[in-house]
């Protein structure tokens, strides 16, 4: 029997699970939480993404020797806490931190006595006569770390028995975002730049991978972060996780007014650092009820200069001027960075990953003015594909595997065309099936409609890549206004991002390289402006999906069609979502949605569904409610039939702030019994 790792991502975000092959590290199935719960950004233990691993893996004849999970629990005492230890009590910081690697253990099984550890830790400062402004520092830095670790070795107990009898092992977090992207890119050497918000310490790392394995060589931990302090921007303009992307978006439309303030936030010591230097602007304050945890802090100057918008709806030009400006700075570091590491290893095939890399602006930049031979960033640079990276980093221990380039991300649920068929009839869709769909969806475009598109497999990562994508046309500027304004209900500042077919890309973009995965955002070329103006962004760019035969026929044949009737080998490419909804997933997921949404077609595999047919069958619904439905249908299917299996609140040493929960609605037996049919 085929033997498989599973990966698992259970890292605070974007929850997720993945099958990878033991034997070659080629990724099988991968699934965002998201898609299943339509929670965007699940934070959830990934149970419906797990159950849907084991489901492709009993069904394809693979054996699940291994699970990886993308998290070291000790790292959070050994890293970024270590080196607190070591500042604020450098005479007793081994001894604490031994003391606490030792407790550690002990609090998976019970709830440990807050005053034990406490006073032992007093003891140790009342040998070495520490002041009490160090100790109350230490105290709080040690209470925050030691729960996230605590927190983290029972997420580790749990997955244990939920998978019996298979060997479990932990990969650093920034480890899983380098291998993720390295093995994905088909170099054989490689630097590896992984940015994010913040992995056990870790917030930016830089990987040399080549005959002798993968080694890290720099390492910059909490709090100088980069993505951290971008979030904290997108914050502070009303948004939240995962709105990093409107932030950009925004940036278009201001120039970097404020960049004198940003200009030396950020820099880069000689050991390949990144440090954070504080101004009068910004500085690290305590986290409100978090001791020992700091947020990134704009202080009143910073306010007066540019105040915090009333509503994320109604932004004032100043505010436009602060994307940009963050935007400068990001883009600044993340060069000075890559061409930092390029020269530290002396490779200059450049992989990227982390949260940051999704940063398509920051990445053109580097791919322009780095110095650099070839780049490939992962399509799941999130925490979604770390579940990837932790599986093929055990896969690599095992057998060795090498990298090996991927060109698509087509790694979720296969849905057969009966099944979907004989759903369209048991709820009375008129459809016809077409013998050449990609014709059907591209004469509509040609007449100004818009066509939602399901086919295949879903993709792994936030982009849509032509298998869950909203299609329109780019030919008529009003197509962005009229799409975000009638179909996802979002902010006018929004672009489109067009889908080129890969043989005619430079005659529209700035692009002398593939971009598969809309990572790239280059400039457009003046016959963009002419004929495809709706894919134009304010600042003359376009976040770019370069199309192939080869890589991606059935998306590729649906723009040729369309190629073919204008001229025009663009197409635009939107997720196929309703705002506020994670992208759809089944063909159920898919047919609701397009019935909700104020879209003229439905291309379902080769069914095709006109709007004006089926309006009868769709309530009128608010977004709020429609948005329930996909949940309740995952809490009937998930939760629904499980008892709660709840890890229980960390508030072990923390005695003055809000405790971490872990919410895991379930039990082994659940699991054994669920089936994937009740759901679709």
């Amino acid at each position: 029997m085929k033997k498989a790792v599973i990966g698992i991502n259970c890292f605070g975000h974007d929850a997720s699970c993945c099958i990878v092959d033991e034997y070659n590290g080629e990724i099988l199935y991968a699934i965002a939480e998201e898609r299943l719960s339509n929670i965007k950004h699940d934070s959830h233990f990934p149970i419906g993404a797990l159950i849907k691993c084991q489901e492709y893996a009993k069904n394809n004849n693979y054996n699940l020797c291994n699970v990886a999970l993308n998290f070291v629990s000790e790292e959070f005492i050994s890293g970024t806490l270590k080196n607190e230890l070591d500042v604020a009590v450098p005479e007793c910081a081994d001894m604490i931190f031994k003391l606490l690697l030792e407790s550690l253990p002990d609090c998976i099984y019970y709830q440990y006595k807050k005053t034990r550890l406490s006073d032992l830790i007093d003891r140790e400062f009342e040998k070495k006569n520490i002041a009490d402004t160090n100790r109350q520092k230490a105290r709080e830095k040690i209470f925050w770390y030691f729960n996230w670790a605590v927190k983290y070795k029972k997420i580790e107990h749990m997955v244990r028995d939920l998978l019996p009898n298979i060997k479990i092992t932990c990969i650093n977090h920034h480890t899983c975002h380098a291998t993720s992207a390295y093995f994905s890119s088909g170099f054989k050497d490689a630097t590896i730049l992984v940015i994010d918000g913040q992995g056990e310490s870790e917030t930016i790392s830089v990987f040399k991978a080549n005959d002798s394995g993968i080694n890290k060589i720099s390492a910059t931990n909490w709090p100088n972060s980069l993505g951290i302090f971008y979030l904290s921007v997108t914050q502070y303009l009303g948004y939240s996780l995962g709105d990093e992307f409107k932030v950009m978006g925004m940036s278009a439309y201001g120039k970097p007014e404020f960049k004198n303030i940003f200009e030396n936030i950020f820099s880069i010591d000689e050991s390949l650092k990144v440090v954070f230097n504080e101004n009068e602007y910004f500085n690290l304050q305590p986290v409100p009820g978090c001791p020992g945890h700091e947020y990134y802090n704009f202080t009143e100057l910073f306010k007066k200069i540019v105040p915090s918008p009333n509503n994320k709806q109604v932004f004032e030009q100043a505010h436009f001027d602060l994307a940009a400006s963050v935007q400068y700075i990001i883009e600044k570091i993340g060069v000075q960075f890559a061409i930092a590491a390029i020269r530290r290893t002396g490779i200059k095939n450049l992989v990227v990953s982390g949260g940051v890399a999704l940063n398509g602006l920051m990445n053109e930049r580097i791919r322009q003015e780095s110095g650099l031979d070839a780049i490939y960033i992962y399509p799941a640079s999130g925490d979604d594909g770390t579940c990837v990276g932790a599986a093929q980093m055990v896969a690599y221990q095992i057998n060795k595997i090498s990298s090996k380039k991927i060109s698509t991300s087509f790694l979720g649920g296969v849905y057969p065309k009966d099944e979907i068929e004989k759903m369209l009839q048991k709820r009375g869709i008129k459809y016809i099936e077409c013998s050449n769909i990609h014709q059907q969806i591209a004469q509509a475009i040609v007449e100004k409609k818009i066509v939602a598109r399901f086919h295949g497999r879903s993709e792994f990562g936030p982009r849509a890549l032509g298998n869950r994508s909203i299609l329109a046309n780019p030919t008529d500027f009003k197509m962005k206004g009229i799409l975000n304004e009638r179909i996802k209900h979002r902010e006018p500042f929004r672009p489109f991002a067009p889908a080129c077919l890969k043989e005619y890309v430079n005659n529209f973009f700035e692009l002398p390289c593939d971009s598969p995965f809309m990572l790239l955002i280059p400039k457009t070329k003046p016959k963009a402006h002419i004929d495809i103006p709706a894919v134009v962004h304010n600042d003359f760019t376009a976040r770019v999906q370069t199309v192939c035969v080869e890589d991606n026929k059935n998306f590729y044949d649906t723009i040729n069609a369309f190629y073919k009737l204008s001229g025009v080998p663009v197409l635009i490419n939107t997720s196929f979502n309703v705002n506020g909804e994670a992208i759809v997933e089944t063909p159920l997921d898919a047919l609701e949605s397009f019935g909700h949404m104020d879209i003229d077609y439905l291309a379902m595999e080769n069914f095709w569904i006109a709007k004006d047919d089926i309006l009868d069958l769709f309530p009128n619904q608010k977004d709020q409610d429609f948005l329930k439905e996909r949940k309740n249908r995952y809490i009937i299917g998930i939760k629904h039939p499980l008892k709660n299996f709840d890890i229980g609140e960390f508030e072990f040493l923390n005695l003055n702030s809000q405790s971490h929960k872990l919410k895991v609605k379930t039990i082994i037996s659940a699991v054994k019994k669920y089936s994937s049919k009740e759901r679709f």
